[in-house]
């Protein structure tokens, strides 16, 4: 996992989503307590706030996009917000949609047949209402099903995948036809079931669920004899930690698991999950509780490997992640002329001390290296010149640009030369 930067000028920060422009440029879209802040992160390493559209205050609000536009749910009131992305750098808010719901907990925008659905409103039970977006900007209810509150639904291929919390239990629905919602099957009474997200694999076969209770699993479900559901596996990365939501993309779920940050799990063998990569944008702790990473993207389909993280206390992580034998992840260093960054040594370290990092330089040329901390505040510039090609060192003394020692915590130092960028994580300890 690489990170690229840490943007967190914004308080109570909650979902995230992705948004590619007509043009190719990839922005953010990040809700927080009091709005909407569309972000450029075109360049991961520096993202800036083209927009920030003001809204109810929530501490929930949910985001998805259609064609140029993002559609916003909260629980606060107001019916579903619509934004006009077609200039990103300008973003427009829009007239909201107050045909039928005001609040809402959750939307998904099946975006091959152009509905959106609406999850755990205000109406009947909460379950879902279903809008047709032909007109983006005036969205018509064609569709709704009742018999339990959702709150999180994920729809593919005519299928929706609904999390009823409250009953604890999954349901598969047909909702081919809006108007005549059938039940394909559902699964309830699972241990420390509190069903909260479920994302399907593309090949409808198998689901994964996260519970939104401490020491509950990440569960994978066998879908193929429906309307049997049955576990294939789990993923559990510490008991004492809680889940949020899991997206699938490919062979890869991407999991915001609160304080342990975003986590990466390859599902490709459906009945033998392994974890492959994480970033914890929550290094406080490891304790458990709502703290940390609430959402994840993993979608952006002109830069595959980007990967959006978002944090309730430490604000949006653009980062990326190349699966093994990707042609992004093929070694950096090519034997004799190639670029690389070790991890330093000693890493952990005390401020005060000296840690060293060799760093390979594969030809003659400009060299940067500077410290971060977690904010993604410059708290230290180590080097920035010229260097012959070769072998080098780079240390740090867990001293601020002041001189001051700077406070135990994580830190990421980032070298940036011709031959490309690499950013490594560097702790320091009391």
């Amino acid at each position: 996992m690489t990170f690229h930067s840490n943007w967190n000028a914004r308080t109570g920060v909650n979902d995230c989503w992705g948004y590619t422009a007509p043009n190719g440029d990839e922005y953010a879209l990040v809700g927080s307590t009091s709005g909407t802040s569309v972000i450029n992160v075109t360049d991961p390493a520096v993202p800036y706030e083209t927009g920030f559209i003001p809204g109810p205050s929530s501490t929930w609000r949910d985001i998805k996009t259609y064609s140029t536009y993002a559609y916003v749910t909260t629980e606060a009131g107001g019916g579903l917000e619509i934004i006009d992305l077609s200039d990103p750098e300008n973003p427009a808010d829009l007239a909201n949609y107050t045909g039928g719901f005001t609040t809402a907990h959750n939307i998904y925008i099946d975006t091959t047949t152009a509905r959106a659905y609406i999850a755990g409103s205000n109406l009947g039970s909460g379950g879902v209402r279903i809008l047709d977006l032909s007109v983006p900007t005036a969205p018509v209810e064609i569709g709704s099903w009742e018999t339990a509150y959702f709150h999180d639904v994920m729809v593919q291929n005519g299928r929706l995948y609904g999390s009823a919390i409250w009953a604890d239990t999954i349901y598969v629905l047909d909702v081919s036809n809006p108007a005549s919602v059938t039940v394909l099957g559902s699964k309830t009474g699972y241990p420390n079931a509190f069903t909260h997200n479920a994302w399907v694999t593309e090949d409808d076969n198998y689901l994964m669920t996260t519970d939104e209770l401490t020491g509950s699993a990440c569960r994978m479900w066998d879908l193929t004899n429906l309307p049997t559901i049955t576990q294939s596996s789990i993923y559990l990365p510490n008991p004492a930690t809680i889940p949020h939501n899991a997206h699938i993309e490919g062979d890869y779920a991407y999991i915001s698991h609160y304080s342990l940050g975003v986590r990466i799990v390859d599902i490709s063998d459906p009945f033998n999950v392994t974890e492959v990569g994480y970033y914890d944008t929550y290094p406080n702790n490891d304790a458990g509780g709502y703290n940390g990473c609430w959402g994840a993207f993993p979608f952006f389909e002109t830069s595959p490997d980007l990967l959006l993280a978002s944090d309730r206390s430490t604000g949006l992580y653009v980062l990326s992640y190349s699966p093994p034998g990707s042609a992004v992840d093929a070694p950096v260093v090519a034997a004799a002329d190639g670029f690389r960054v070790d991890s330093g040594a000693p890493n952990p370290f005390r401020a005060g001390e000296l840690t060293t990092v060799a760093l390979q330089v594969p030809a003659a040329g400009p060299v940067r290296a500077e410290v971060f901390d977690v904010s993604g505040r410059r708290v230290a510039d180590l080097l920035d010149e010229t260097l012959a090609p070769g072998a080098h060192r780079i240390t740090w003394d867990g001293r601020a640009a002041d001189g001051a020692k700077v406070p135990a915590g994580t830190y990421f130092l980032k070298v940036r030369t011709d031959a490309g960028q690499e950013t490594r994580k560097m702790v320091v300890v009391r």
